[in-house]
């Protein structure tokens, strides 16, 4: 594992094509921005490994919830 220290608005590049910027730094949690292909899924880990109370159904508004982002 890579592990990599950011501040807001710093970023890393994975490949070309995949852009992970940091947005936000509070006491609790971080916001993190993620560009990348629309065919590349993108899911939380807890979601992807099935660890979340909301199942597949968060998946399918997560990967819906993409899907516009990328339509305008």
């Amino acid at each position: 594992m890579l592990i990599l220290t950011r501040k807001v608005n710093e970023g890393i590049v994975i490949g070309d094509e995949i852009h992970i910027k940091v947005t936000q730094i509070n006491p609790y949690e971080d916001k993190i921005g993620i560009e990348a292909p629309k065919e590349i899924p993108i899911f939380r880990t807890e979601i992807y490994h099935g660890n979340s109370p909301f199942g597949a159904s968060e998946m399918e508004r997560s990967e819906l919830a993409r899907e516009s982002d990328h339509s305008g």
